[in-house]
């Protein structure tokens, strides 16, 4: 399967002289000094999975991943070819290595910033400010690209935004940011409109708000859309927690 980069996008560099920088979310860009940077497949493919996967890489494993499709031998003479055309229109962008291959450490990534974003919301060190997660969480990895490695990574990292984002909501609402809780928990019902946790996100900020017809209105949407696609119905858990709060003016537990 072929990757497909998106090319000629604005892609955000950092300011510093001479910076390198590699956009993977929303499709592939590279930046060199604020100027977008066209790249044939072949290399924008080799720069993406090593964006993808920090530090050096040895080249064999590379190459299996990028070209399974041919031989080994194949495989590493292409990616041979590929880095030296990186390297002759970028000089400064990989590090290599006699047996390995990786993006130089002054190259900003930006999936990096998603990964540090996620995991400050999972030690509970994220602010209550929720723009910069939804602006990080909201696009796709690579879009456009159908590679084996890219959907993997694409759903490994979609799951680790979904996990942050359901914390944030939770951290926020209890804090009493209810705007903040609600809009995260929606964002991760939109990454994935048949996740329960992420629907139980909003339903449980909207009834700490004290919103019990809109923590009803949310199951009674998730409940459907569950029962229109798979023919079953929301847990028992979330049935319980909506319905005990629409009776009663009990706390809502976490």
């Amino acid at each position: 399967m072929t990757g497909r980069g998106q090319r000629g996008e604005t892609v955000q560099a950092p300011s510093d002289s001479n910076s390198l920088s590699v956009r993977l979310l929303g499709g592939f860009g590279l930046v060199r000094d604020r100027d977008v940077v066209e790249v044939a497949n072949g290399e924008a493919r080799v720069v993406a999975f090593l964006g993808l996967n920090s530090g050096a890489q040895r080249r064999s494993y590379v190459a299996g991943q990028l070209w399974p499709e041919v031989s080994e031998q194949r495989a590493r003479a292409n990616l041979r070819n590929a880095v030296w055309k990186v390297h002759a229109a970028l000089p400064g962008l990989l590090d290599p290595g006699p047996d390995t291959i990786g993006l130089a450490s002054s190259v900003h990534v930006d999936i990096a910033e998603v990964r540090v974003a996620a995991d400050m919301v999972l030690r509970g060190d994220g602010s209550s400010n929720p723009l910069p997660y939804a602006q990080l969480f909201s696009e796709e990895l690579l879009a456009g690209w159908d590679d084996d490695w890219v959907l993997f990574e694409r759903e490994r990292l979609k799951q680790l935004c979904l996990h942050a984002l359901e914390d944030f909501s939770d951290h926020c609402a209890d804090a009493g940011a209810f705007a903040a809780a609600i809009d995260s928990a929606l964002l991760a019902v939109k990454l994935e409109p048949l996740r329960e946790s992420a629907h139980r996100a909003v339903s449980r900020a909207h009834l700490l708000e004290g919103n019990v017809v809109q923590a009803r209105r949310q199951y009674e949407t998730y409940s459907h859309l569950l029962w229109d696609e798979l023919g079953i119905a929301p847990s028992e858990a979330y049935s319980k927690l909506v319905s005990f709060n629409c009776t009663t003016a009990s706390p809502v537990a976490s």
